[in-house]
């Protein structure tokens, strides 16, 4: 009988101590948390900062690219030389494909259905116009410029 009274004596000191001990942990846990939290919040909104920031960059480089584009366009239509043909060097801002001449692309774009010019190697609004046509009906990026990736699907229409 001694020895079961131990036994349950034990078990209750054990159980005081355990409880003691949790009891330890929750006042620990709770003088940590306000300071956890306010560095959580600090940092979440330093992250929202940075969020906001690369928002802007990325509205700042659309509106880049927009002016770039006006800018190319407007800087093609003003830059011919005698034959009417675009200054030298403006062909190759609209055609980035090494070996590719006007004429091909043209081509190309009259057999797909999107052009319906004259086969005249000249890079002007009705061909400029046919290759965006042809990329906004294929899901290229509409760009109006014939790189790999455009001229890869535009080649096989010859």
């Amino acid at each position: 009988m001694k020895r079961i009274a131990g036994i349950v004596l034990l078990i209750i000191i054990c159980s005081g101590c355990a409880a003691t001990r949790r009891s330890a942990n929750l006042d620990f846990e709770n003088r940590m948390v306000p300071g956890r939290l306010d560095l959580l919040e600090s940092n979440m909104r330093s992250n929202d900062q940075e969020i906001r920031n690369i928002h802007q960059e990325l509205a700042d480089l659309r509106q880049q690219c927009q002016r770039d584009s006006a800018i190319s366009v407007e800087h093609d239509s003003g830059y011919r030389n005698d034959w009417g043909e675009p200054a030298a060097g403006e062909t190759s801002r609209v055609i980035r494909v090494e070996g590719v001449t006007v004429e091909q692309v043209q081509r190309a774009l009259k057999k797909a259905g999107f052009y319906d010019g004259d086969i005249d190697g000249k890079l002007g609004p009705k061909t400029r116009r046919a290759i965006k046509e042809f990329q906004r009906a294929n899901q290229i990026a509409v760009d109006g410029v014939v790189g790999k990736g455009t001229w890869g699907r535009l080649k096989n229409s010859l």
